[in-house]
């Protein structure tokens, strides 16, 4: 079986690209489509000092891709993720941007079309990250992580009927986005926010008397504190 033969039938594809951004999206173009429609996962996190937006754009073209993981891609930008967004990635059902560095406010994953079959996302410590942004993305997941997005605040807590699990430890969340999670999502299974002991980042501003009302209101969601 010759090289992109091998490719052509891969359903993970995890590669070690060169470390100039420039050489690692020319190798991204020249691989990826010898991939085919097998290809199911990308994973750049071995090369997450070499990719940037290029990189994005010869990504956007993989019609196949169900899991993408980009965690401490930190040359990444809005314009990167706005061609992620583009309306080709119509399989995608799981992307990570931890620790991605300055991707915007998030907004180009509720632009119509956007990744329709995406079921979790991680954005933790994706400081420009807004919920109001993403809060037409997030209307359609199972799974969301936003933890450390330190200007999130308790507006992406409503409308949240799909959501399973939820991570918004160190966020703006308050007692309204406690009791919003309390009413409006029906298939909450498991919450984290931050733990107040000993932590040096901001923990959030919900109160301990909201918390015990949502504990009340929905004792069958696990609540999960984080350190760090």
């Amino acid at each position: 079986m010759t090289a992109h033969s091998a490719l052509g039938v891969a359903t993970l594809l995890r590669p070690r690209l060169p470390r100039a951004p420039h050489h690692a999206t020319a190798a991204l173009r020249a691989v990826l489509p010898h991939c085919g429609s097998s290809l199911a996962e990308l994973d750049l996190r071995p090369s997450h000092g070499s990719v940037g937006d290029g990189a994005l754009e010869a990504v956007a073209g993989a019609r196949s891709l169900r899991v993408l993981r980009l965690d401490h891609c930190s040359a990444i930008t809005h314009t990167g993720i706005r061609m992620l967004c583009s309306g080709v990635l119509t399989e995608m059902e799981e992307l990570s941007l931890r620790s991605a560095g300055d991707i915007g406010d998030g907004a180009p994953l509720s632009a119509p079309g956007a990744m329709p079959s995406l079921r979790r996302l991680d954005l933790s410590w994706c400081h420009s990250v807004r919920g109001d942004s993403i809060a037409l993305c997030a209307a359609r997941l199972r799974q969301l992580t936003l933890h450390g997005c330190e200007l999130v605040d308790s507006a992406v807590c409503h409308g949240l009927a799909a959501l399973e699990e939820l991570d918004v430890a160190f966020t703006r969340v308050c007692d309204v986005g406690l009791m919003a999670l309390a009413a409006g999502s029906p298939n909450l299974r498991r919450l984290v926010l931050a733990s107040r002991s000993d932590n040096l980042w901001t923990t959030g501003n919900w109160s301990e008397a909201g918390l015990g009302e949502f504990r009340r209101l929905r004792p069958d969601v696990e609540v999960v504190f984080a350190t760090c």
